[in-house]
């Protein structure tokens, strides 16, 4: 790896060489024709092209380079707001936290970022530094999901870093939110890919969740600093927010969903992408059905189906957990569910059997018998699955259920 000497100015410069233009451009080629980021900031290539088309690229490179000298205006803007963010961090977080700009020849630069096509030359970052040897895996998703949406979402994210894997999301509302809150409340690493600067919290509301992602792994960014969003830059970051990781998976999504972008960015960059699935008709799902239906996406379960994929070890029993909510949680959903006649009669008569004289959960045939003369056994099966994936009850061993009230 060749040494840094890039000064901030030089590295705010070569981040907006590749920003606008969304030409493909690989590290195989930035290392084989410049030295390291202040030579490309530059345009000062080592040698001579090999081909026309390099040459060709290295041309487009040196007319990019001087539209943005005359426009330098903005890249002292950027520095200004960096050294801005440098002290509102440094007065904030204790000194674990660290601003960096980090050049794509620089050895902590994330490998597996490196590797994907066009990656960002230069990234914004404020947080912990990247480890050598993470294990980095991305769950995204609505912005506007159901309480079923949330709750699984949870119970996945939960099994992913209690198995050591680092959360990456886009800081969004919605199923981002509830990726890096998963993890800040696990204590676990996260780190957030921004569409903006890394010093601009989008939304502005997220504002604390901003500063808790930073305290517990990282905000991270292409743009310069001080930039704020523009109409593509969210569609951008997404390459980021799978080119870090492993693998991504959709957690909700419905067919038009940004998510699908990044789950098409992990498949075109060779990782695996995964979706979690839900009833034919929730509109927080249909995307997620499309990519399972198209073989885009492996079904997700549980995390065991993850990490078999991946290859990675499970600790034992994490796949077969319940989902941790709390009680305030639970009667939200309960209360918001639209319960079917049949699944409010299988419901009462578990609640029925835990509230009666002979307290305990009953078996299925408990609750067959309790409704005699109505629906079949095959009825009843049917409705104890969908309560139990709603999140309603719970099964327990010896196939007995329990509400969860």
């Amino acid at each position: 790896m060749r040494k840094e000497k890039g000064t901030l100015f030089e590295k705010i410069t070569a981040s907006r060489i590749g920003i606008y233009s969304r030409r493909h451009i690989s590290y195989d080629f930035l290392a084989g024709h410049y030295s390291d980021i202040g030579a490309l900031a530059s345009g000062r290539n080592s040698g001579t092209p090999e081909t026309p088309e390099a040459e060709e690229y290295i041309e487009w490179l040196r007319k990019r380079i001087k539209t943005l000298e005359d426009s330098g205006e903005k890249t002292e803007k950027a520095v200004a707001a960096f050294e801005k963010f440098k002290k509102y961090v440094a007065l904030k977080f204790n000194d674990n936290v660290v601003v960096q700009a980090i050049s794509i020849f620089e050895k902590n630069y994330p490998c597996a970022l490196r590797g994907i096509p066009s990656p960002p030359l230069v990234i914004f970052t404020a947080g912990v530094s990247f480890g050598d040897h993470e294990r980095n895996f991305s769950v995204v998703g609505t912005r506007k999901p159901s309480d079923y949406a949330i709750l699984q979402c949870k119970k996945i994210c939960g099994e992913l870093v209690e198995n050591n894997m680092t959360l990456v999301s886009g800081l969004a509302v919605g199923i981002d939110s509830c990726v890096h809150e998963t993890a800040i409340r696990s204590q676990a690493r996260t780190y957030a890919v921004l569409g903006t600067g890394f010093d601009v919290p989008s939304p502005a509301s997220n504002i604390e969740l901003f500063d808790s992602v930073i305290r517990n792994g990282a905000v991270i960014s292409e743009y310069p600093p001080g930039s704020e969003a523009f109409k593509s830059s969210f569609v951008y970051r997404n390459r980021i927010i799978s080119g870090l990781s492993a693998g991504t998976l959709v957690a909700a999504a419905g067919i038009d969903s940004g998510a699908l972008i990044t789950a098409n960015y992990s498949q075109s960059q060779g990782r695996k992408v995964f979706s979690l699935t839900g009833d034919i008709d929730r509109e927080d799902f249909t995307g997620c059905h499309d990519l399972i239906k198209k073989s885009y996406a492996k079904l997700v379960l549980n995390v065991a189906d993850i990490f078999s994929e991946l290859g990675i070890e499970l600790k034992n029993g994490s796949a077969r957990r319940p989902a941790q909510i709390d009680q305030d949680e639970r009667k939200q959903l309960f209360e918001n569910y639209d319960f079917t006649e049949i699944e409010k009669a299988v419901y009462d008569a578990i609640d029925g059997f835990e509230s009666g004289p002979q307290a305990g959960a009953p078996s299925i045939d408990d609750i067959a018998a309790a409704l005699e003369g109505g629906p079949e056994i095959s009825q009843i099966i049917a409705t104890l699955t969908k309560l139990e994936v709603e999140g309603i009850i719970t099964s327990l061993s010896a196939k007995r259920y329990t509400t969860k009230k």
